[in-house]
């Protein structure tokens, strides 16, 4: 018994008397030329419905591709007034923090000023004593 599963290789001489064995036979053409087939170079209708419920690989990214692509201008105006309206909360946020920090500094002015007064008020009195205890002096001195 031949083992078919295996396949040999054939020479060199018996390609060429293959060869020689076939330019010895007729031609006889399968198909009669003269009969006339429809052209089937144009597909027809597709008949067959897909089966799946799952969509092609791909078809999130084509529709998200497709979407921009017909609706560049409004993205980009979109993404302008994003922009600005981010500018104008940051505008806020940044006045915000300047008013509260204006508004400490003025506070703090406000003790520091009464500070000082109290102060010019205690210095005032101080010299007004020294000026009394340099006459007590004097007048000690005197006597």
């Amino acid at each position: 018994m031949s083992n078919r599963d295996r396949h040999v290789g054939k020479t060199f001489q018996q390609k060429a008397a293959y060869g020689r064995y076939i330019q010895t036979l007729d031609y006889e053409p399968t198909l009669n030329e003269a009969l006339d087939f429809p052209s089937t170079e144009r597909g027809g209708e597709e008949l067959s419905e897909s089966t799946s419920k799952r969509n092609p690989k791909g078809y999130t990214k084509n529709r998200i591709r497709e979407h921009i692509k017909d609706h560049w201008i409004e993205w980009i105006i979109g993404g302008l007034v994003i922009f600005g309206l981010f500018l104008i909360n940051e505008s806020r946020v940044t006045t915000a923090i300047m008013g509260k920090t204006v508004g400490d500094t003025s506070t703090k002015v406000e003790s520091i000023q009464s500070d000082l007064k109290s102060l010019d008020q205690k210095v005032n009195t101080l010299e007004l004593q020294g000026v009394i205890n340099s006459k007590d002096i004097e007048y000690l001195k005197d006597k």
